[in-house]
């Protein structure tokens, strides 16, 4: 009566899946304790600064960082299924989760440079001799912005091995022409 579940217990497959299943729900409890960990780091380091920066820091890096944790377990589950799958289907479930990564970690770069220039740009402004320099921020923090984001994705273009090497020259012979012209 039950020697379909003596089957499947002695498959590798149902192996698998539950150590994907064990992987995601790690995940997941990771995420929790770096939600812990983050609150204790604020309540313990925070407060021995003068400045109110490190805790937009971490107040900015902690969600990316529990999403990211996800994703990654997501990752590794998928990997441990790979022999689960057609070959087409986990190359799709493989790009979309690398792309994922790559979008909140950029995404998560692209806030903590926005905050260190922005706080930064509002240090200098409140200085009466820099008011002229003080305005250039906005255009620095949009420039960041739009190289932080090219980076990402000459990465996600190598990783579907697209040959980036004519888009990083034509980038550096357009910043070379923007240099000089200004």
């Amino acid at each position: 009566m039950f020697s379909w579940l003596q089957t499947m217990q002695n498959s590798k497959t149902v192996e698998n899946v539950l150590m994907a299943i064990a992987i995601v729900i790690a995940a997941f409890l990771l995420s929790l304790l770096s939600r812990v960990v983050t609150r204790l780091i604020q309540h313990f380091v925070t407060k021995r600064t003068r400045t109110d920066l490190d805790d937009q820091i971490i107040a900015l890096i902690a969600k990316p960082v529990r999403r990211l944790i996800v994703v990654v377990g997501f990752y590794l589950a998928t990997h441990r299924l790979d022999n689960q799958f057609s070959e087409l289907v986990f190359k799709v479930i493989d790009g979309f989760l690398y792309i994922w990564v790559v979008l909140v970690f950029t995404l998560m770069i692209i806030d903590l440079l926005s905050l260190l220039v922005n706080w930064y740009g509002q240090k200098l402004a409140a200085d009466s001799d820099a008011k002229g320099r003080a305005e250039f921020f906005p255009l620095i923090d949009r420039v960041i912005k739009i190289v932080v984001f090219a980076i990402a994705v000459i990465f996600v273009l190598k990783h579907f091995n697209q040959d980036v090497g004519s888009l990083i020259v034509s980038l550096g012979v357009g910043s070379l022409a923007i240099a000089l012209a200004a």
